[in-house]
């Protein structure tokens, strides 16, 4: 269940001014005691490098907010006008975030963006002078969506453990942050320590309240906020998982009403998937939530107004063939995918192929999926990006995707510094609109009026 953690042993964390983080109650009801001091970095703004910067070719992270696209270019966000199909306009670079922008998230009027550092050795100690902590939580101010602007940096550090962010998800003021936990390059993800799961930051108070929620999940690796409910990919509460022997991952969905203090509100799941759920990828669109786990299977639940999900199986008189039932995507066996996001009825992944490729899926009936058409990226490699962490050390952020409501999807091209705009509205002949340079010079907060960097095909 762990294998993945090996990249917790990357970063390193650097001592900040103290002050605590605290554990939440698993419900209003049940207050439980805080178990787990961690303090958190200053909350200061990074100083800005000499202008123009080179932003770097890593485009790892986006974030879609109405006709507004906020894309991670290196070590800055930039904002584009996306109103126009195939002719996205840019609008602003952010200021220097102190690190490479991994994951964006919208809640409300803030962009959150998990950054983490581009310049550490793997075998750097927590606390060593000069290292980075291993995720910064950068806060951005949407006043102007056109331009972003940062308020506050948040290192997450508590004198011995660093806190590395799997996956990012808002709503409103409040971020939501996957993390696991690690001393001295050690993963501490289990029943002795458990050191990992949610962590629920409130940026709407000053300074910022931080909150670790292990006893929601003790591991978390996906994260979406999906009508008004938190849903996630991971390792079952405890009192859950209780109530079903043996079945470990899988989805969740927590109730939002009170955005700082979630609570749990459906763990389903099937003794007979237990062992076919390995892949953590989650997207959904209206009441169904999708995931593609084991051997290509696409895996749905319902999900009610009031947030609780429930699986879509085959009817199947003998439960242990449910597996065995579900629906196959017409994919390579053992094809990373990366992202999926969903849109209308139609359900789109990101493969990590050569050349990167997108395949798409008609599932308004989504025990009988449909083909609805693939394309290939060309000039995008996955295969030739330069290993970021360290020999034999996995990097799960590579490239991302979105759905616009007008079936366009927006792929962030990874080291290649392409940002690449892709129409999916006709069945079987799904076709690129266009590819934007997004790794450019800008100074920050400089708008570019009728000007666009789109290179149409």
């Amino acid at each position: 269940m762990l294998g993945a953690v090996a990249l917790a042993t990357l970063l390193c964390g650097n001592p900040g001014s103290p002050r605590p983080l605290q554990t939440g109650p698993a419900t209003a009801e049940a207050p439980r005691p805080a178990y787990l001091p961690l303090v958190v970095g200053p909350a200061t703004q990074p100083a800005d490098p000499p202008w123009p910067l080179t932003l770097g070719r890593d485009v790892d992270a986006l974030a879609i907010a109405g006709d507004r696209l906020y894309v991670g270019v290196g070590r800055s966000v930039v904002t584009y006008d996306i109103s126009v199909p195939g002719a996205a306009r840019r609008l602003s670079q952010s200021a220097y975030l102190g690190g490479r922008v991994a994951r964006l998230a919208v809640g409300g009027d803030r962009l959150f963006a998990v950054v983490r550092p581009d310049d550490f050795h793997p075998t750097m100690d927590p606390g060593q002078e000069g290292s980075p902590p291993w995720t910064t939580l950068a806060v951005l101010d949407l006043s102007q969506p056109e331009a972003p602007l940062l308020t506050t940096s948040i290192g997450l550090w508590n004198g011995s453990h660093n806190h590395y962010a799997w996956d990012l998800a808002a709503q409103d003021r409040v971020a939501y942050l996957a993390v696991i936990d690690s001393s001295h390059g050690e993963p501490l993800c289990g029943d002795r320590d458990t050191r990992c799961g949610l962590i629920v930051i409130d940026t709407s108070q000053q300074p910022p309240e931080l909150t670790l929620r292990d006893d929601l999940s003790p591991l978390v690796y996906r994260l979406m906020v999906h009508r008004g409910a938190l849903l996630a990919v991971g390792v079952l509460p405890s009192d859950v998982a209780e109530d079903h022997p043996g079945f470990d991952v899988g989805a969740m969905s927590f109730d939002l009403s009170n955005p700082t203090s979630p609570g749990l509100l459906s763990a389903p799941g099937h003794l007979d998937l237990r062992q076919s759920l390995g892949a953590f990828n989650l997207s959904g669109s209206g009441d169904h939530i999708y995931r593609v786990i084991h051997e290509n299977a696409l895996l749905t639940a319902s999900m009610t107004d009031g947030g609780t999900l429930s699986l879509l199986l085959p009817d199947v008189s003998n439960p242990r063939f449910v597996f065995d039932l579900l629906p196959r995507l017409a994919l390579r066996q053992h094809v990373n995918v990366q992202r999926t996001v969903a849109e209308a009825d139609r359900l789109h992944l990101l493969l990590l192929e050569d050349p990167l490729r997108i395949f798409s899926v008609d599932v308004a009936d989504p025990l009988h999926p449909i083909s609805y058409g693939e394309f290939q990226l060309t000039g995008i490699n996955f295969s030739q990006r330069p290993a970021r962490w360290g020999t034999g050390l996995f990097d799960d952020t590579w490239g991302d995707l979105v759905a616009t409501q007008d079936a366009r999807l927006f792929v962030a091209g990874g080291d290649s510094g392409l940002l690449v705009e892709v129409d999916v509205s006709r069945t079987g002949a799904l076709k690129e609109l266009s590819r934007y340079a997004a790794a450019g010079k800008m100074a920050p907060g400089r708008s570019v009026p009728g000007r666009s960097d789109a290179q149409g095909r």
